[in-house]
């Protein structure tokens, strides 16, 4: 035995020397870039062999880099190459024997009757190059969504599919604070008007930042109602949250605001019975009228003043004008739109300046007619018919607790697509598909302990 022990000591010895001689000689004789590719290709390639068999990873790490987007550190954008590893993985296990099994197959079939109403459009779209780039992105979201509905399955699933997203969140939310972006990323959008330099994470887009948090804020009410262990988890959660309000804030985003008193006032329908809910979203409306700042507030209240014609906020006044352009031209193209990505090329007939159309429902319906708009009513007025199911339930209260913020949670977000484009964006789908996967992961009748 000490023999055998030896031997395997001196080849573990010579593997460790031979890769150590292999870097060492790349180093001396090869260019940087090369060195860097050798080095890059030494670490990638075990690691591309070991997940082709593990999808649930690869939805991980392509969950993690989109909601922390960390990639933009690295030489190139990951989205799309671990959409196609996440694509692989699925194909590999299925011909390895794994049963991959869709159990909300009427999400599925919505989601693929999107796809062929976004497909045929562009026959219509006059504008080609953004069509075929909004189509393109729409199927990789698709198929990541996909791959969601294959893939969790389990109550253990979801959970760590929660908590992914809120660690993720919370990097992009914070971490910019020590670590800014990289030069190319480093802008962050400066109002003119009012001077004020809204806070972006590494979104890079304040809207879409404050969307984040909105979709975010309902699910760690969720967690920190279930997870009462270890001690630290419910401390760490709450900082977690009063966070999320606090940048939310600094994103100086109207929409978010509107969206988070949908949430409290949601939570007041839902969860007026909770004592521990109601203190927090107390402490949470106290935060928001305390911490904010002064310009937050001018910014919130010039809503109200251009609805009472006070004042003429420019901004306001180019929403509006591009909400009636995309109304007219949903009407005049009712059955097809005027095809995906083209709402911009056509509202320049009708507007002096190009703008997007800021409302998911009223960009679906310009670009892709009412078939589209028709698809994501289904799927959400569908939603809100299986979180009441959730809500309803008497066995398992942790499944009724989830159905109460996931209700809250669809209600906020679906008030915050109508303040910002993302009728495409990965974000928006997975706000659809968690009801589905929620259904699905809570559908065991067992009792759960009394946690909630």
């Amino acid at each position: 035995m000490n023999g055998d022990s030896r031997r395997v000591s001196w080849r573990l010895v010579s593997v460790v020397f031979a890769a150590a001689a292999l870097v060492t000689g790349a180093a001396v004789f090869l260019p940087s870039g090369a060195i860097r590719l050798l080095l890059l290709a030494i670490l990638a390639f075990p690691t591309l062999f070991f997940l082709i068999s593990k999808p649930e990873y690869v939805l991980a790490i392509l969950l993690f880099m989109r909601f922390t987007n960390l990639d933009i550190f690295l030489p190139m954008r990951l989205f799309r190459p671990l959409s196609l590893l996440l694509v692989s993985a699925l194909v590999a296990v299925w011909l390895d024997g794994r049963k991959l099994v869709i159990k909300d197959r009427l999400f599925a079939a919505l989601i693929l009757a999107f796809v062929l109403i976004a497909f045929q459009s562009m026959a219509l779209a006059e504008d080609l190059p953004p069509a075929t780039h909004d189509f393109e992105s729409l199927v990789g979201v698709i198929l990541v969504i996909a791959a969601a509905l294959l893939l969790v399955d389990s109550r253990k699933h979801f959970l760590a599919f929660l908590i992914l997203m809120t660690i993720a969140t919370m990097i992009s939310d914070f971490l910019p604070f020590i670590v800014p972006p990289p030069g190319g990323y480093a802008s962050r959008t400066l109002m003119w008007g009012e001077g004020i330099l809204r806070y972006e994470g590494y979104q890079f887009e304040a809207n879409i930042f404050a969307f984040h948090q909105i979709f975010i804020i309902p699910i760690l009410l969720f967690l920190l109602a279930r997870f009462d262990r270890p001690r630290y988890a419910r401390p760490l959660i709450l900082v977690a949250l009063a966070g999320a309000v606090y940048v939310l804030m600094l994103s100086f985003s109207r929409g978010g605001f509107v969206s988070l008193i949908v949430i409290l006032g949601a939570l007041l329908v839902v969860e007026r019975k909770n004592r521990a809910v109601m203190t927090i979203a107390a402490i949470g409306t106290v935060i928001l009228a305390v911490a904010a700042p002064t310009m937050y507030w001018d910014r919130i209240t010039s809503m109200y003043e251009a609805a009472q014609q006070v004042s003429q906020d420019y901004a306001i006044l180019v929403r509006i004008y591009t909400l009636k352009v995309a109304l007219i031209l949903g009407l005049r193209n009712p059955f097809f739109g005027v095809g995906i990505g083209n709402f911009i090329y056509q509202a320049s007939r009708f507007l002096p300046f190009t703008k997007v159309v800021h409302n998911a429902f009223l960009q679906i319906f310009s670009e892709l007619g009412l078939p589209g708009l028709a698809v994501i009513s289904t799927i959400f007025i569908r939603n809100i018919f299986i979180i009441r199911s959730m809500m309803r339930s008497k066995i398992n209260r942790e499944r009724a607790s989830l159905g109460r913020l996931l209700m809250v949670q669809q209600v906020a977000v679906a008030v915050n697509a109508m303040f910002i484009p993302i009728g495409y964006e990965f974000i928006f789908w997975l706000w659809l598909v968690i009801p589905s996967l929620a259904d699905a992961a809570y559908s065991e009748k067992t009792d759960e302990p009394e946690r909630l």
